[in-house]
């Protein structure tokens, strides 16, 4: 399972965090957390989580100062042997907005999305405050609460999810058009079988009227 453990001390929230500036992790304001931490589990699901077992409430120096208060940044470790539980790529399917019934055969994206990696210009960092989770782009001082990936493998599903209703969309039309050719051919043969009956009842009659009209009158 991927995991970060803490980084050694680095300057903290408001300290700069400019493109090419190494230092200064912003957390986002929290009117654009919009729960995503709960929905995403990036604090805790997602990839795993954060391992923050290691910081013993002060693993890295404080980075203090600017609205983010203070924050440990972390390091991220790939487990290669990591596979997420049903249980996560359920929750993050649900946040991906799959529909749970019937996109199963899309699942795998939300396993794939799970096991994606941190961009290497992104650090997971952890509020001192509230232990909250997020996401800063050291070289560009953009920071999220949401996976940096999240995004990508939504936009993924929605992609994979529209070739998706447009392949059952024209399987049905198919199908409906060769239902509706197999009642023109149905139709058409009864059509072709009435007419045969009444061509010999009519070829049937002109025998009568012609035996009829040879007969002598009594």
């Amino acid at each position: 399972m991927n995991s970060t453990t803490p980084l050694g001390a680095k300057p903290g929230p408001g300290g700069g965090g400019g493109a090419g500036n190494n230092g200064g992790a912003n957390a986002p304001s929290n009117n654009n957390n919009s729960s995503s931490n709960a929905s995403s589990g990036n604090d805790g699901m997602s990839r795993g989580g954060p391992d923050t077992s290691n910081d013993g409430g002060g693993g890295g120096n404080n980075m203090s100062g600017g609205a983010g208060g203070d924050s440990i940044v972390l390091e991220e470790e790939i487990d290669p042997n990591y596979t997420p539980t049903e249980e996560e790529v359920l929750e993050y399917a649900r946040w991906l907005r799959m529909d749970l019934e019937k996109d199963r055969d899309l699942f795998w994206i939300a396993r794939e999305g799970l096991k994606a990696p941190l961009p290497k210009e992104w650090k997971p960092c952890k509020t001192r405050d509230t232990e909250e989770i997020y996401y800063f782009n050291f070289s560009n001082g953009q920071s999220t609460w949401d996976h940096p990936c999240d995004e990508y493998y939504r936009s993924l599903y929605e992609e994979h999810k529209r070739k998706k209703v447009e392949e059952e969309k024209a399987a049905h039309d198919t199908a409906k058009q060769r239902a509706q050719s197999d009642v023109a051919m149905l139709t058409g043969r009864q059509e072709e079988q009435e007419e045969k009956k009444e061509r010999r009842k009519k070829k049937k009659k002109k025998k009568l009227d012609r035996g009829s009209a040879a007969l002598p009158p009594p």
